[in-house]
């Protein structure tokens, strides 16, 4: 099965996923690998003049790919590895206004893990963020 990276791709992953949950390992690790990808891809290295190909902007972009991300944490009770690499990584340089429910409800489907992981990658950026935040954000969180 060849995986084709367009502004629609992401959009599939979550029946990919479902159709290949039961199956072999290696599909659903090489399906992880495609998701992180993507994940890099939309939210690291992709500039922002490039939404001018899609037609949307790289927040609508962002939006639509969390939004997915989400349902598949829901759908799997759980987020996979490569999701939760991400949030870690990603919560460092989040603004705090794009997205919030999204990556909360992300956030909510995370693995348990050692009280160091999860204050150092999560309960740290978020508390930061709180602190620098205007009024506004605190009163909505």
């Amino acid at each position: 099965m060849k995986l084709v990276l367009a502004a629609h791709a992401h959009t599939y992953y979550l029946l990919l996923y479902s159709s290949v949950r039961s199956h072999h390992h290696r599909q659903v690790m090489r399906l992880a690998r495609w998701l992180a990808f993507v994940l890099e891809d939309e939210f690291y290295w992709k500039p922002e003049h490039s939404s001018r190909a899609s037609g949307r902007s790289q927040q609508e972009r962002q939006r639509a790919l969390l939004k997915h991300v989400s349902q598949l944490c829901r759908f799997n009770t759980e987020a996979l590895p490569v999701v939760e690499r991400f949030v870690f990584t990603y919560l460092k340089r989040w603004n705090g206004s794009c997205n919030t429910e999204l990556l909360l409800s992300i956030i909510e489907t995370l693995h348990p893990c050692a009280y160091e992981d999860l204050c150092g990658n999560v309960l740290l950026p978020l508390s930061r963020l709180y602190l620098n935040s205007d009024v506004k954000f605190k009163v909505s969180t």
